[in-house]
């Protein structure tokens, strides 16, 4: 089950990368616009940072990346995504400093972002419907994450056992971070899965924790899949246009109880489709 809702979290991804390339370079303009002129936007960055983490457009520099140590001072989610890039691209070092980094921090939050005012502004200056994707699919399960493919980090962290034992431990602390940060589901799945492959590595007590955690989770995820409408808003336009239609109108409660709402619906009958 774990395996399975990674691989819908990268599918998912893919899905939404293929179907809205050819808008792809507008919306790293508008995002690089708005990010230079809200400069403190956590929301804005991270997506940023996620574009590097797929593709690395030219504005993704140290420079760039050193930024996120003054936006998040103890959150271990940038951290996390550079250390993706990192092992992407075969550095080593950075992958190490990195990841120590992340452990070092007591929060792993990919949501605490001013995504409603974001998402307001960046819509109606530039209509772009990609941009409303990034800033709705802020708050789910399957976005939020905001890295291409989580796995790099998972696998780095368990070949560590046999060559780097300090970064083995790290991994270990990043882990456990993430697995009881009590925030997006995906980032405790992770955490999980990197603490399952620690203990079977080094067969320490713990193993019989993680898998009640496991259990726990997966019952979770199955109620969250019922009732989470941000899923739906990975492939359905319409469901992002009614969402849109009442926030706008009637701020952010409106836009979460419609979502709400229609989720509920969708979890009685597969075909159904959103209302504006």
């Amino acid at each position: 089950m774990l395996a399975h809702a990674l691989h819908v979290f990268e599918d998912e991804l893919l899905i939404v990368n293929s179907e809205y390339s050819l808008t792809q370079a507008s919306k790293e303009v508008s995002l690089l616009n708005y990010h230079q002129q809200y400069p403190t936007n956590q929301l804005a960055y991270l997506h940023l940072l996620k574009q590097c983490a797929i593709n690395e457009p030219s504005y993704c520099s140290e420079s760039f990346y050193r930024k996120a140590d003054a936006l998040f001072p103890n959150n271990g989610a940038p951290d996390f995504i550079r250390a993706t890039i990192a092992a992407k691209n075969n550095n080593q070092a950075q992958f190490e400093r990195l990841i120590e980094s992340a452990a070092e921090k007591t929060a792993f939050d990919f949501k605490s972002f001013d995504y409603n005012d974001y998402f307001i502004h960046s819509y109606t200056s530039v209509n772009d419907i990609p941009i409303g994707y990034a800033a709705l699919n802020s708050q789910g399960y399957v976005a939020a994450m905001a890295v291409p493919n989580p796995t790099h980090v998972i696998e780095q962290c368990e070949q560590a056992f046999d060559q780097n034992l300090s970064l083995h431990e790290s991994c270990y602390i990043l882990a456990s971070t993430m697995s009881r940060s009590g925030g997006e589901m995906i980032v405790q799945a992770i955490g999980l899965k990197i603490e399952e492959n620690y203990f079977q590595q080094t067969g320490k007590p713990g193993l019989d924790e993680v898998y009640a955690q496991k259990q726990q989770f997966e019952q979770s995820l199955d109620k969250m899949h019922q009732l989470n409408g941000m899923t739906l808003s990975l492939v359905d336009e319409q469901f992002v246009e009614g969402w849109l239609s009442r926030g706008l109108k009637g701020g952010e409660l409106a836009a979460q109880a419609y979502a709400i709402e229609e989720s509920k619906r969708l979890s009685l009958d597969q075909n159904y489709h959103p209302c504006l």
